[in-house]
């Protein structure tokens, strides 16, 4: 099962800030719907789209394999 950590780089990047950030903020500035940003919090996208996951890589840093991991059997694949 494909897992979506956006609540985990949301946490660091809050951290590393010292505020909180909404959804909203990430949605204006990444120019995706709040809608979208909220259910990849909850991890309910069951399809991904290329244009949204680049534009949360850039948003977080990150590369996509820190934004989408691989859990098999509910555990983090090795």
């Amino acid at each position: 099962m494909i897992k979506c950590q956006l609540i985990q780089l949301l946490s660091q990047r809050e951290s590393r800030e010292k505020r909180r950030i909404s959804y909203r903020e990430i949605a204006r500035a990444t120019g995706l719907p709040t809608s979208t940003i909220s259910r990849m919090a909850r991890d309910e996208v069951t399809r991904f789209e290329a244009e949204t996951l680049s534009a949360l890589c850039a948003y977080f840093e990150c590369a996509l394999g820190d934004l989408l991991v691989y859990e098999k059997d509910g555990r983090l694949a090795d």
